[in-house]
């Protein structure tokens, strides 16, 4: 099989069931930097006829399941309407991610009964015009590879587990980067490479 069998729906379809006071979907952006320091945003929206004032709390939890750092915000947000807010922490001496430990973090923020996760890690990265790329400052050599979405037999309608596939496939031969050909990577794709180490 190569690229058009099947045609249709050839990704995940997520159907987002949520209270009337919840987290606006895709719209939560983490930073992070090697000292452990967080920054996120986010939007909370109010499908109700009544103004509220929320506490949200936002919370960094390791693999391991453990809290490592914590804050919260007040948020207002009138009737039918959405607010965006900020929160900011620390997590003293974090794991940084990087291709052979890819260190990874739950960022979890909650209001009521409503909970939104985002997987973070710490690392920083730079290009240098003469000597490369650095990653937590150290120099890494990029060999990757330019890969089409594709997999035999099924086309391009990959489930989650042939994603996870291909990238231990690519980390076994020596790549240690990833660029996606025609097609915008998918999450599960991304999910992959976060937690697998691939750049």
């Amino acid at each position: 099989g190569w690229w058009y069998e099947g045609s249709g729906i050839y990704r995940n379809v997520n159907l987002f069931v949520s209270e009337s006071i919840y987290f606006k979907p895709r719209k939560t952006f983490v930073r992070t930097n090697m000292e452990g320091n967080v920054n996120a945003d986010a939007v909370l929206v109010n499908d109700t006829s009544e103004a509220i004032e929320k506490t949200v709390l936002a919370q960094i939890i390791d693999k391991s399941g453990k809290i490592v750092a914590e804050s919260s915000a007040n948020v207002t947000v009138e009737a039918y309407e959405e607010s965006f807010f900020n929160v900011k922490m620390k997590v003293d001496s974090p794991e940084l991610w990087n291709i052979d430990e890819p260190n990874l973090y739950t960022f979890r923020i909650t209001v009521s009964d409503e909970v939104e996760d985002t997987t973070v890690g710490f690392r920083s990265f730079r290009f240098d015009a003469d000597k490369g790329f650095f990653l937590n400052g150290k120099h890494i050599k990029l060999r990757g590879a330019c890969v089409h979405q594709d997999f035999g037999g099924v086309g391009i309608a990959l489930t989650d587990n042939l994603q996870y596939y291909k990238i231990k496939k690519l980390k076994e031969m020596g790549c240690n980067a990833y660029r996606s050909s025609h097609h915008a990577p998918s999450p599960i794709l991304l999910n992959a490479c976060d937690e697998l180490g691939m750049l």
